[in-house]
């Protein structure tokens, strides 16, 4: 696959000056105090213009926030974000901001983009994710820290899914739990919820250490509401129908044979005519 050549034509680029853009301006220059006083003073223009310009393309197809992650500037990204910029915008060949700080190898605008919500699973059009564009560029501590974000993320995604499998009656699957049961879920959920609030400085090995532990806390649980034999009431109806109709239509098919085999002949309680 060559991919060297768009790469380097979709990222690595110098930054280019866009007269048009004061938001890209004030970007290129690093400038946070400039930047902050135009969006403060910027009451003639409504929340859409300002998103506009956020998002807006200069001449070499980049936007303020991926200039902010070429040029380091963390600073500038996180204003850039508060503002409304989208995190996740994709270029032409579907690089998001993540990938471009990655290529860079700006861990600070990693963990800025990280804590706002960008995709790290996302993909650009040659298949890589951000990690794969740090990996390709030798940016190692990058790599580290995403290899990092991905493990918290598996963590706290599973707290979250557990959490919405104990109020969303649809995801219990009709399964009734007892109190002590929704009680373990809930423990085990909330403490290491607490261990992610106080472990700033864990490893990525200790996420995936946690989650292990927390799989078996509530495996119990998770394995009786994904059993076979704890239908739900409705599911247990359709299959109920299905097999009906199924039955029907086979006996249906049944006596279209035999009527061509044997014309005139015709099953007590039997409809002529296929099912299908």
């Amino acid at each position: 696959m060559e991919v060297e050549g768009p790469i380097e034509n979709d990222i690595h680029q110098e930054p280019e000056y866009d007269e048009d853009s004061a938001i890209m301006h004030f970007t290129l220059r690093g400038d946070l105090e400039l930047l902050t006083s135009f969006f403060d003073e910027s009451g003639d223009l409504d929340h859409d213009q300002i998103i506009e310009q956020l998002n807006h393309r200069n001449d070499v197809g980049k936007t303020p926030l991926e200039m902010a992650c070429v040029l380091s500037k963390d600073g500038v990204l996180s204003e850039l974000i508060k503002r409304g910029a989208d995190v996740n915008l994709r270029t032409s060949n579907g690089y998001t901001p993540l990938h471009i700080a990655a290529c860079w190898g700006s861990r600070p605008c990693l963990e800025v983009l990280v804590e706002n919500g960008a995709d790290l699973n996302a993909r650009n059009k040659y298949g890589e994710t951000a990690r794969h564009s740090a990996i390709r560029y030798g940016m190692e501590e990058c790599i580290q820290y995403l290899d990092w974000a991905d493990a918290r993320k598996t963590l706290k995604d599973l707290i979250a899914q557990l959490r919405e499998m104990l109020s969303d009656p649809e995801k219990l699957q009709g399964v009734k739990l007892t109190k002590d049961e929704k009680s373990t879920v809930v423990s085990a959920c909330n403490e290491k919820q607490e261990w992610i609030d106080t472990n700033p400085e864990a490893t990525a090995s200790d996420f995936l250490l946690k989650k292990a532990e927390l799989e078996k806390d509530v495996e119990a649980v998770t394995t009786k509401v994904n059993s076979p034999r704890f239908l739900s009431h409705n599911s247990i109806l359709e299959t109920k129908k299905f097999n009906f109709k199924f039955k029907d239509c086979f006996s249906r098919a049944v006596d279209n044979v035999y009527s061509v085999k044997w014309p005139g002949w015709k099953p007590p309680g039997t409809k002529w005519g296929y099912c299908w």
